[in-house]
């Protein structure tokens, strides 16, 4: 019956899911199942657009066949949706055509992302604050050398009109 096998690559979830052309799953494999957290049994017959988010542009898997990845929000069985990237691809059983359907549970890869952004950022506002740091001491080196100079004629006209012999 099954015409798929479980797919692990270094710890991503993998699938490969069989829809029919009008986009009711044929089957699902250990792997969809855990995906998908539903069991073949319940799967087998709904339409695949009830596993992808609707507040998307999708149809479901039953899309046209295409080699470049497309990323969704896959709905679980509870309703909790995940990030997923799948891929469709035509596929043909004797008299049946079928679409066959690679998906992939790509969360830890958002995760990720999303941290790398965030340490990204928070490398530039540190570049940025350490950027103003560095032009305040400049000017605050500038502004001394300025006062210093005041103070030094201040001293000098002191130190000349002391000696005057102008009173007033």
């Amino acid at each position: 019956r099954r015409h798929t096998r479980y797919i692990s690559v270094t710890g991503v979830q993998t699938c490969a899911l069989p829809i029919y052309e009008d986009g009711q799953i044929e089957s699902m494999n250990p792997a969809a199942e855990h995906i998908f957290a539903m069991n073949e049994k319940d799967s087998i017959g709904i339409n695949s657009a009830q596993l992808v988010s609707s507040n998307t542009d999708s149809t479901g898997f039953s899309d046209d066949e295409t080699d470049q990845s497309k990323e969704y929000r896959g709905i679980r069985s509870d309703q909790s949706t995940f990030p997923m990237e799948f891929v469709v691809s035509p596929m043909n059983l004797g008299d049946r055509d079928l679409r066959v359907c690679i998906v992939r549970d790509i969360t830890t890869r958002k995760k990720t992302e999303e941290s790398l952004a965030n340490a990204q950022s928070q490398l530039v506002d540190s570049a940025h604050k350490s950027g103003m740091a560095d032009m305040a001491t400049g000017v605050l080196h500038n502004i001394g050398n300025i006062l210093n100079s005041v103070n030094l004629g201040v001293d000098e006209v002191h130190r000349i009109s002391s000696k005057s012999k102008i009173t007033g």
